[in-house]
């Protein structure tokens, strides 16, 4: 987003903002059973993290080379639609 954010001269904070009522458009529009879509929507918008998966660290901390291999980890970050919340309360307080 930072990238975005920089080229097209909008905060991350409203990027973030536009996101999360895309992907909340989206999964009504997706017309998926009730139970899947609960689940969907606890991942992306409940969850105080976020999994994401590794490729460049692996590989270059990789001591042995394996033909056919691709390494790969797990890690996690702040899930972005929370962090950006408190913000978002605190804008529209404001006005």
């Amino acid at each position: 987003m930072d990238g975005l954010s920089n080229t097209y001269g909008i905060s991350e904070e409203r990027m973030w903002m536009e996101l999360e009522v895309e992907l909340l458009q989206a999964l009504e529009r997706a017309d998926l059973p009730q139970m899947q879509k609960e689940v969907v929507h606890t991942h992306l918008f409940k969850h105080e993290r976020w999994p994401w998966k590794q490729i460049v660290r692996p590989l270059l901390t990789q001591s042995a080379k394996v033909p056919g291999s691709m390494p790969y980890g797990k890690g996690e970050m702040p899930n972005p639609l929370l962090a950006a919340a408190p913000r978002k309360e605190a804008s529209y307080a404001s006005h």
